[in-house]
């Protein structure tokens, strides 16, 4: 009887070794098609059934009383997911269709969470993220291919002027966000990495993922690193005026230089600045990337109503309410598709505000802040806090993160490290004392 109990254990223990491995191969594939990754979660998730034991139970109660990261991720999916009983059911909707979302939601983001900081092992965190730069290293190399038309992966709007290696969700503003999050880590291992010649990759790898930021066409993924590199350099550096004023100059410089001599990036941005004027001085608004995003803050005032204020319309019913309402109170700019044919706003808490309430948006602020702010003594991990928290604030002004799937398995990845090496030093603390 004990060699048999011994022997469950010894297989259990295998397994979720090879879930661990699992995992690692799992941020190698996310920069991919998310449909790939799908089939690779399906696996996690059967492993993790087969391995499933009272420990794992253990983790996740503990998760539950002492991590507020993790507190603020259940609370928001459970209230995102119960809002569908105050909302009806449009299934011609992205959100709609309760079964399709609850599915795409699950898979993309809240399955992971769970499997990832019930079963990764503080160790391996360094493999997992090893794993996403190496996958990021093979992306742009082929978005290199496309852009100098050598290859094709076949993606719709993949072209030289939109050099996106394989994201089917949101094109290019996803994989802008990818090529931030990871000039960013790559940032940090250049700084803290004592070999040379490894130093010097580093070096080589952020200068051609930095150049193939700006040959895209993603200005949401730019405009984050921006803003995020200006608020570390305070962060590390505020001590040193002059480091932080250096540091300041020589990164806008740096967005100047591209400007002048980045032929993609200077189109996106002076089109950008079109959307503005056209915006501010109401001459003849018409639909636009920027004009909808800086309208969005213009059409809630006719869109929200008081009596929702709380807790929202339920998500099943926001595209539609959003037309609904808009066609109510006769919106004068009937030329904005996003608004009037699909109800989008292009702005999370915009979206979130209408179909959660200002709960919904109070918690999805709290867990940005939650992420900022906890307490790791692991440098690195500590970083990746700031950078996870900073960058999808930012993003979340341009679009709806779960709307992409691919920004869901970005965003879900790097807040499980986080829970994780808390969690690992919250046990060895324990321990101490």
């Amino acid at each position: 009887m004990i060699n048999i109990r011994q022997n469950i254990l010894t297989l259990r223990e295998n397994i979720n070794l090879l879930l661990n491995f699992i995992i690692i191969i799992y941020a190698f594939i996310i920069p991919f098609e998310y449909t790939i990754t799908k089939e690779l979660i399906k696996i996690m998730i059967i492993l993790w059934i087969i391995s499933f034991d009272y420990n794992r139970i253990k983790i996740i109660i503990r998760s539950i009383k002492k991590n507020k990261i993790f507190q603020l991720v259940l609370s928001i999916s459970f209230l995102i997911l119960l809002s569908y009983l105050w909302s009806k059911n449009y299934p011609n909707t992205v959100y709609g269709d309760f079964n399709f979302f609850f599915k795409a939601f699950g898979y993309f983001y809240l399955f992971p969470i769970i499997i990832i900081v019930s079963s990764l092992k503080a160790k391996y965190i360094v493999f997992v993220v090893s794993s996403f730069l190496l996958s990021m290293f093979v992306n742009e190399i082929i978005s290199y291919g496309i852009f100098f038309d050598l290859w094709s992966t076949g993606i719709p709007k993949s072209n030289s002027f939109n050099p996106v290696p394989f994201q089917l969700s949101g094109i290019h503003i996803s994989y802008s966000v990818f090529i931030a999050f990871t000039i960013l880590l790559s940032l940090y291992k250049f700084k803290h990495i004592s070999n040379k010649y490894i130093k010097l990759v580093f070096l080589i790898f952020l200068i051609t993922m930095s150049m193939n930021l700006f040959i895209s066409i993603g200005r949401t993924g730019q405009f984050s690193l921006l803003l995020t590199l200006i608020i570390l350099i305070f962060i590390y550096y505020y001590k040193n005026i002059k480091k932080v004023v250096f540091l300041i100059i020589s990164l806008f410089s740096l967005f100047i230089f591209a400007y002048y001599n980045i032929n993609t990036f200077n189109i996106r941005i002076n089109q950008g600045i079109d959307d503005i004027k056209n915006v501010i001085y109401n001459h003849d608004i018409k639909h636009s990337s920027v004009g909808d995003r800086l309208l969005a803050y213009h059409a809630i005032i006719y869109i929200f109503e008081p009596k929702n204020i709380l807790f929202g319309v339920g998500i099943g019913d926001k595209e539609e309410y959003v037309k609904k309402r808009l066609h109510e109170n006769k919106y004068p700019y009937k030329q904005i598709k996003s608004f009037w044919e699909y109800g989008r706003l292009h702005n999370m808490y915009l979206e979130i505000l209408i179909s959660n309430g200002i709960i919904g948006l109070f918690l999805l602020l709290f867990l940005f802040y939650s992420l900022f702010k906890i307490k790791i003594k692991n440098t690195f991990i500590k970083y990746i806090s700031y950078i996870t928290s900073l960058v999808f604030l930012f993003v979340a002004f341009s679009c709806d993160i779960f709307f992409f799937y691919e920004l869901m398995l970005l965003f879900g990845l790097f807040i499980s490290i986080v829970i994780v090496q808390y969690n690992h030093e919250q046990k060895i603390y324990n321990k101490n004392i």
